[in-house]
């Protein structure tokens, strides 16, 4: 696995179990950013990612949503589509009623079996266990959190999610994020089938994305990534 120079002066911020296991699961390189993470994405990203989850939204009937992490201002407008259960492992710090809010680890939910009809996760995914948002370092974290999604989706469930993709180069950023090809994307949903997915390609760090296809995410994405735009359904 390809790794900078900072990560061979910090030989023991990863266990060696851990490396090997991000090398098997197809990343091809590991590298340490500022542990002050922070908003990394223009507006008009965001709201292209909020604009694809409330059109996805529109093509269902209301029922018991799990957000998993989005943007807030998302979950507050979802709220008039369905009965929305937040779910986050930051202490909010202030009373967010009449919206439901459940703090825990999205890896190990502290939620029933078969409990909702759509979970919503908006750039999300790819933060769990890289120590982003002040949890433990997990190279599978992101793996658990879609096993406990399949649990507490109903049959036929929906989930409507966004991430970062490159299709050259997948990378491993701690306390930042994870940039996956698509491929790993799909090898992680396989106990769902796919109603839709789009992507937004950047063109620099911080850039505008506009949409793309699959095949821009291996020619177009040198040096950066794009989004992954998703809509899964379980099997």
């Amino acid at each position: 696995m390809k790794v900078n120079e900072k990560v061979d002066r910090e030989a023991d911020v990863m266990e060696e179990s851990d490396g090997a296991r991000l090398e098997e699961r197809g990343f091809a390189g590991f590298c340490i950013n500022p542990p002050d993470y922070t908003e990394m994405h223009c507006v008009d990203n965001k709201s292209r990612q909020c604009v694809y989850a409330a059109n996805r939204l529109a093509t269902l009937p209301s029922g018991k949503l799990l957000d998993i992490g989005s943007y807030l201002d998302m979950v507050i407008g979802m709220s008039a589509h369905s009965d929305v259960t937040m779910l986050d492992v930051r202490d909010m710090g202030y009373d967010m009623s009449p919206l439901k809010m459940v703090q825990c680890d999205a890896k190990e939910m502290s939620l029933g079996d078969e409990s909702f009809d759509i979970v919503t996760s908006l750039c999300t995914l790819e933060h769990l266990g890289t120590k982003a948002f002040g949890d433990e370092l997990d190279v599978d974290a992101d793996i658990k959190m879609v096993d406990e999604v399949a649990r507490v989706l109903k049959p036929e469930g929906d989930f409507i999610f966004t991430t970062q993709v490159n299709d050259v180069f997948p990378l491993f950023m701690m306390n930042c994020h994870r940039i996956y090809t698509t491929g790993q994307i799909h090898d992680m949903l396989a106990d769902f089938e796919c109603l839709d997915e789009r992507y937004l390609i950047k063109h620099g760090r911080g850039s505008l994305a506009t949409p793309g296809t699959a095949e821009d995410t291996k020619s177009k994405l040198a040096g950066s990534w794009g989004f992954y735009l998703a809509h899964w359904r379980k099997k």
